[in-house]
């Protein structure tokens, strides 16, 4: 009997140094992936006015250069894109579902003037979890709002307006 009240409290205490431990694990990771954002921002002359980072994802908005930045991270490293709001025609939210109506992703399709699209993917059924899907559907409208509205304040100053 003593013995599994020992082993009860000493499982018991392990569970509890867990649970304390992942949120710091994945606050110091966070702090790695930030440290990196700061760092490739930097290099590219870019200061991030308005940023948000969401599941190893970063999107920011540079007022003064009138661009956008996207990192996604990886385990081993990230795909950085960069756009210059005079190449964007506009910014719209697509949520793909699949059989079930469950959303398997939900992107930003940034179309831009030489008739491409930029593709910002803000949900992925594959790797982020089923109950993140509608916060990261709302942050998508977020910064397609705010794309779009950097977009229309910045076309005047394109045309030699302001």
């Amino acid at each position: 009997m003593q013995s599994e009240i020992t082993v009860g409290a000493a499982l018991g205490i392990i569970l509890i140094l867990l649970l304390f431990y992942r949120p710091v694990a994945i606050k110091q990771h966070n702090s790695k992936r930030l440290k990196q954002f700061r760092t490739l921002l930097s290099e590219q002359n870019i200061s991030a006015d308005l940023y948000d980072y969401f599941n190893n994802r970063i999107v920011a908005l540079d007022y003064s250069q009138a661009k956008i930045v996207f990192i996604e991270f990886t385990l081993s490293s990230w795909k950085y894109r960069q756009v210059s709001i005079n190449e964007l025609k506009k910014c719209l939210v697509e949520k793909i579902v699949s059989e079930g109506d469950d959303i398997s992703t939900i992107v930003l399709d940034c179309y831009l003037n030489d008739q491409s699209v930029l593709r910002l993917t803000f949900y992925n059924a594959r790797t982020d979890s089923m109950y993140d899907a509608r916060s990261l559907l709302r942050k998508a409208e977020y910064w397609q709002r705010k794309i779009n509205q950097l977009q229309e304040i910045d076309r005047p100053r394109r045309q030699g307006i302001v």
